[in-house]
């Protein structure tokens, strides 16, 4: 089921290396498989804070319902959905590079302003 995806990722691998460029490599999966964890993190984060909220203006709380863990399994799925269309980690990898963050430091010590 995953085997294109993880053969891709080995052949990536061998191809960054044989660069000499396995830093970069790390480097793409981060912008690649981070930022989509994270947003997935602060979406779910929503979805079960606005569910908790819910219950309480209901007067009810989560843990008088045994339907809850399949909720937060729902909530889960939910997120990850909205999180893979909301945004891709290219965009987070493009507004870190253009800001100059990691250049900022030479272009400072080197006097140029």
């Amino acid at each position: 089921m995953f085997g294109r995806t993880i053969c891709s990722v080995i052949l990536d691998y061998h191809w960054w290396s044989e660069m000499g460029q396995i830093a970069v490599w790390f480097r793409i999966g981060y912008f690649r498989y981070i930022t989509g964890f994270v947003e997935w993190v602060i979406v779910f984060a929503i979805l079960w804070i606005a569910h908790a909220r819910g219950m309480k203006y209901a007067r009810t709380g989560l843990r008088e319902h045994p339907y809850t863990p399949r909720s937060h399994r729902g909530s889960a799925a939910l997120s990850g959905f909205i999180a893979l269309a909301s945004m891709s980690g290219w965009v987070v990898a493009r507004y870190w590079a253009g800001s100059g963050l990691e250049t900022l430091g030479t272009i400072q010590s080197s006097g140029i302003r």
